[in-house]
């Protein structure tokens, strides 16, 4: 039996291309979200949208930007918990949602990506996967 958590999985996320504009305000990053547990590992291509305003004053330009720092901003909003009426999740009036709670979509990137190493782990016929990422 397969027995993980996501607790048991290192998240890494890495920044490829960035893409920005001629004031060097940064507009979208390609980047990978990827989770390796033992010899497993799955993860997700993606792109993150930022909305970066030159005329301000905690504006940071390209040049003087790290992939770290990059990696930081996508992870801190990646982490905001969506803000949705719980009440618009009833099914019906005698549904009971007390500690309900949305994850954020970091969390549900996290939990896919354990649920893939575990569905991998379940087929005792293989010794070694590695996933090809996903779009």
């Amino acid at each position: 039996m397969v027995n993980i958590k996501k607790e048991d999985v290192t998240f890494i996320l890495k920044v490829g291309e960035i893409e920005h504009d001629t004031e060097g305000a940064i507009k979208g990053v390609n980047f990978v979200y990827r989770g390796d547990y033992s010899d497993y590992n799955w993860g997700f291509k993606l792109h993150h949208v930022f909305t970066a305003d030159s005329s301000k004053p905690e504006f940071t330009p390209l040049g003087d930007v790290t992939k770290q720092q990059v990696s930081k901003w996508i992870e801190n909003d990646l982490s905001k918990v969506p803000d949705i009426d719980i009440e618009s999740l009833r099914m019906n009036p005698d549904q009971d949602l007390t500690g309900v709670r949305l994850p954020s979509p970091i969390e549900s990137l996290q939990i896919q990506i354990t649920n893939e190493i575990k569905g991998f782990m379940k087929d005792s016929s293989v010794k070694l996967k590695t996933a090809t990422l996903s779009n």
